[in-house]
């Protein structure tokens, strides 16, 4: 049996461990660090949970003496991860955004609840207008793009990113999706002048993070999100919305929308921006926090 040594190779690097699921669960919210409250450490615990068993919530309160056998080498991986404050979204490697599972690694941002709304938003503004042209610029993972492609019936979607690795995640789930849209890597402070008006519906969720407010944040984020798609220079907070904000005046049709998500520190300099540069019908919404975190705004007609 020449391959029997390969065979009792695999087997002692993927052996599993027979446990109750209530066991588990415990030793996978023990190691998450103490510094996050109980809530965030149970959900967080929830979603390993069924990422190396396949039960869910219910389950776990229904039949929590369940015996299970999930892999050792696995459970062990994982709780190093959650001790060196690796988001639990790129230990499983996906992300909900929308009702749908996006597949996420370091090398893009973990969709947020609030970029949700942002998306919402857009849906509802512009519910029942078909064949729209929708530009997304930093799109990381694809999860705006892909949502509205999605979404918004025969709808033409364009996608831009400075990151090649983000670009390759971003195509992967617009694939796995079925999505239509097409991924094109640039970079936004160097957009070229548009001549000629070419979008319905402009819209990004760009760096905004001051280098200031690193001392306020988690590992979890500061530590293995990358800083290219969170910080923007103390001096200059606004670099990305004034880049992207002139473009779009000049590629936007007349009547055409343009969304951010923004900094709630800057919602009313955002909106002066957006101002000088020629848009009307600025609005500025708040987040389910009450935070302002959404920006609109239109070429006039």
């Amino acid at each position: 049996f020449p391959f029997a040594p390969a065979l009792a190779f695999l087997y002692l690097c993927h052996k599993s461990v027979s446990m109750q699921l209530q066991e588990l669960f415990k030793q996978l919210s023990d190691s998450i660090p103490s510094e996050y409250d109980r809530r965030e450490r149970q959900a967080a615990a929830h979603l390993l949970l069924h990422h190396l068993t396949g039960c869910n919530r219910y389950q776990l309160i229904t039949h929590p003496d369940m015996e299970i056998s999930p892999d050792e080498t696995e459970i062990t991986h994982c709780m190093e991860q959650l001790k060196r404050h690796a988001p639990v979204e790129y230990i499983t490697g996906e992300a909900l955004f929308y009702g749908r599972s996006f597949s996420v690694t370091p090398d893009v941002l973990i969709p947020r609840p609030e970029t949700e709304e942002l998306v919402e938003k857009i849906l509802s503004t512009h519910s029942g207008e078909e064949g729209m042209r929708v530009a997304d610029f930093c799109t990381g993972s694809g999860c705006i793009a892909i949502t509205l492609s999605l979404e918004l019936p025969h709808s033409k979607v364009t996608a831009f990113d400075i990151s090649l690795p983000a670009l390759q995640i971003a195509r992967q789930n617009a694939r796995r999706m079925q999505a239509r849209v097409i991924f094109e890597q640039t970079n936004v402070l160097e957009l070229p002048s548009a001549t000629q008006p070419t979008y319905d519906i402009i819209v990004s969720n760009p760096p905004y993070v001051l280098e200031q407010e690193k001392k306020e944040m988690r590992p979890n984020v500061l530590e293995h999100e990358p800083s290219l798609a969170l910080f923007v220079p103390d001096h200059n907070p606004l670099l990305f919305y004034e880049a992207i904000g002139r473009y779009a005046f000049q590629s936007l049709f007349p009547g055409g929308a343009l969304y951010f998500e923004i900094n709630e520190r800057y919602g009313q300099a955002c909106s002066q921006l957006l101002s000088e540069i020629g848009f009307s019908s600025i609005d500025r919404f708040t987040d389910l926090f009450g935070k302002e975190r959404i920006i609109r705004c239109r070429r006039p007609k």
